[in-house]
Parts: C-alpha cells; structure tokens; sequence
C-alpha cells in the first residue's frame, strides 16, 4: 500500500464519512447499501477517467470498456491489501460463495451517484485528485465500510458485494454532471414575457 498517496487515504477517510452521513437515517445505515456506494463510485470515478464519450448514452445503460477490464482488477487488489492491513483476513473461497448473499443495496447506482457523487467529487478536488485517483480513493473507503460494517455483514460477504459494485460502477452510464460554472452562463439578450 506504499505506493498509495496519502492524499488518497486522507480522500477515502472524507469519502467513508460523506456516504456514511448521506446513508444515514432513524434506523441506521444499512451495511450493505454503504458498501456498495462507496464501491460504485470508485467504479464510476474509474469509468469517468477513461473520457469516453457518453454523452449520447443514456444513463443506467450498461457499457462494455476494454480499460475498465483492464484497470478494474486493481479496485478489488487494493480494497484487499487495505482490509489485510486492517486485519480482516478474506478467504477466495468463502469470498466466492458469498456472491449475491446478503440484503441488497437500497440504491441503484444512478441513485447512489445523485446522493454522494457532488460532495465526493468536491473532496477529489479539494486534494487534487483526477478520477482514477479517487477511484483508488473510493475503494480504500469501500476497504473501511467493508471493516466498519463486519459485525452486522459477514466480511466475505461485504467484499462480494463490493467486487460487484466495483464492475456496476464501471460499466453503468454515469448520470451527467452538472457544470458548477454559473459564472460562465451566457445571459439573454431577450426577455420572455
């Protein structure tokens, strides 16, 4: 994990907290649905650096990418060295026979990006990061909820889910980002009456 900016690690500590509030309600938040979030942002973040044109697509829609093939594998090595060193042993096997166990998400992924991806996006700014170093960022956070949320989600199972969410994120049309530039909107030189 060395070779991991500690900026990065600083973003996933903001990240966690982020979704962790935003998941928030009388009840709790639901293991599961955290995980995922975290997990789908790093897939999108990841899906985001690759600058495909998507703007033609509809979002939700599935798309195949060589590069999330490529790069995608590094999300799930990285959310295993992060939960190794934290002490949370996964076994292949067990992690492999967890696959669609559990309680779902409460969200799908267009959802999840509407809640989260605004205020992660601010923090990937605030610490400079461009989308594939957020991507890192999400999974080591995705590696804390994972942690965090192992007495209420068997850990095999928490790493299924987000191996999973890792791959919806990368391969599910984003929702499309507003521009923040309010500044730079050009104002009518006509009046609707």
């Amino acid at each position: 994990m060395s070779s991991i900016p500690e900026k990065q690690f600083a973003a996933a500590r903001e990240f966690y907290a982020v979704i962790v509030d935003k998941l928030t309600n009388e009840k709790g938040v639901h293991a599961n649905t955290a995980i995922a979030a975290a997990a789908r942002m790093s897939g999108t973040f990841l899906l985001r650096s690759f600058n495909l044109q998507l703007e033609n697509l509809e979002p939700g829609a599935a798309i195949l990418s060589d590069a999330a093939n490529e790069r995608g594998p590094f999300l799930v090595d990285l959310m295993s060295g992060v939960l190794q060193q934290m002490n949370v042993a996964i076994d292949p096997a067990r992690a492999a026979a967890a696959q669609g166990q559990g309680d779902s998400p409460q969200l799908s992924v267009i959802e999840t990006q509407a809640l989260v991806e605004t205020d992660l996006s601010r923090i990937k700014d605030k610490y400079q990061l461009n989308y594939e170093q957020a991507a890192h960022a999400a999974a080591i956070a995705t590696a804390l909820l994972v942690q965090k949320c192992s007495d209420v989600v068997d850990p095999h199972i928490g790493f299924s889910l987000a191996t999973y969410s890792f791959v919806e994120g990368a391969k599910t049309v984003p929702r499309r980002i507003e521009s923040s530039a309010s500044g730079n909107v050009k104002k009518s030189w006509y009046k609707f009456w």
